[in-house]
């Protein structure tokens, strides 16, 4: 009988080093003489990072494949990418959901449960998976997804770099603005990534505006 694998989460706001720990973590698998074969999955939201993992506190990259969200059917896609591989990463897993961005809440809570039945059928058939994400909107609601696969984690980080853009103390929550007007709580929750603009940075609870 194959071991099983295991779902690690890596948390935290904007620039908290949740990707540099994700690949850390992932490191002493995917190197060395007896490297493990592995896939990491971007969004094709994502068009800040492209088809790489990186980091802010790293000087290297990952390749990664990115995820056609347009298509309606990208899980059938990204189920067929990992068959032969023995470690997964998904990078903000939120973002793995197709259609309108104006209807990102209708279809939100879909995708976040069909992709974490994805993720535990995996973690029984022995991969393991790496997931960094933030834990909370920008309007402090919380990630579906994270929500959703929590209690199923076999490992939580909490990951903690981040400094609040105002005071430079430990931020804990996203600031987003458009033309330095802070969002309004009832704003869409995900805008394409890369429109002029939009800005987001970490900040503490004492300068939230929200």
């Amino acid at each position: 009988m194959k071991e099983r694998g295991s779902v690690n989460l890596f948390l935290g706001t904007m620039f908290s080093g949740k990707n540099k720990r994700a690949m850390k973590a992932m490191e002493p698998l995917i190197t060395g003489t007896n490297p493990l074969e592995y896939i990491l999955f971007q969004s094709s939201w994502n068009t800040r990072d492209g088809n790489v993992w990186k980091s802010r506190g790293l000087n290297y990259t990952l390749p990664a494949y990115v995820v056609d969200v347009s298509n309606p059917n990208f899980l059938i896609d990204m189920a067929e990418k990992v068959k032969d591989k023995s470690v997964v990463g998904i990078d903000e897993p939120f973002s793995f959901v197709s259609g309108d961005p104006k209807d990102f809440e209708d279809n939100v809570k879909k995708y976040s449960e069909r992709l974490c039945t994805l993720i535990l059928g995996w973690r029984e058939s022995g991969k393991k998976i790496y997931i960094p994400s933030i834990h909370a909107f920008f309007n402090r609601r919380p990630v579906q997804f994270v929500s959703r696969i929590y209690g199923d984690a076999d490992r939580i980080e909490f990951c903690t770099e981040a400094t609040c853009n105002v005071c430079n103390q430990p931020a804990s929550l996203t600031q987003r603005t458009f033309n330095g007007v802070p969002s309004k709580y009832d704003e869409p929750l995900l805008i394409v990534d890369g429109k002029k603009g939009w800005d987001y940075f970490p900040v503490c609870a004492d300068h939230f505006i929200g």
